[in-house]
């Protein structure tokens, strides 16, 4: 067999980025990237990003401190996160998919975040997926939309996996 007839023998690895936190939403958008990957029936590999976005320095002498206290509490809430989403990953998909966890801190937002995480070190990502938390109109406008964001600003397609809305009893 050529070396031409080898590489066209071999599959093209497929990379999916998802922002995994503990949300049901990004829990469905995970098993959906896995559910896709694992049914096309290629390599694949499955980037998992868990976020820390930190409050940048404050511009208002005087306000560090309280930036500070707040970027404490935003570590130890995460540290907590982050212990549970690697217990869901090891219950639900260790040995079972091909996957690596990253996790990503800065200064700043969630979304521009993954952005440059995901532009930066793995420019070749061919699909990311992302979860939604069901905001509210008024609170996509306050806090944004991380799906929003990236769906306007990723270099690549991005597939929005919808939290399904409580239902009414």
């Amino acid at each position: 067999m050529s070396t031409t007839d080898a590489a066209a023998a071999v599959a093209p690895m497929y990379k999916v980025g998802v922002a995994f936190n503990n949300t049901p939403g990004s829990l469905k958008a995970l098993q959906t990237a896995v559910d896709l990957c694992m049914n096309m029936k290629v390599p694949y590999m499955i980037y998992i990003a868990f976020v820390v976005a930190l409050n940048p320095p404050a511009l208002l002498p005087g306000m560090d401190s309280i930036e500070q206290g707040f970027n404490t509490q935003i570590h130890e809430d995460a540290k907590k996160e982050l212990t549970e989403c690697k217990a869901h990953l090891d219950v639900f998909y260790r040995n079972k998919a091909n996957y690596e966890f990253v996790n990503i801190e800065g200064e700043g937002d969630t979304a521009q975040l993954l952005k440059e995480y995901f532009d930066r070190d793995h420019p070749d990502l061919n699909l990311f997926v992302v979860g939604t938390t069901s905001k509210t109109m008024v609170g996509r406008m306050f806090l944004g939309s991380v799906s929003d964001f990236l769906v306007h600003n990723m270099a690549v397609p991005v597939l929005v996996v919808k939290n399904e809305p409580a239902k009414a009893k």
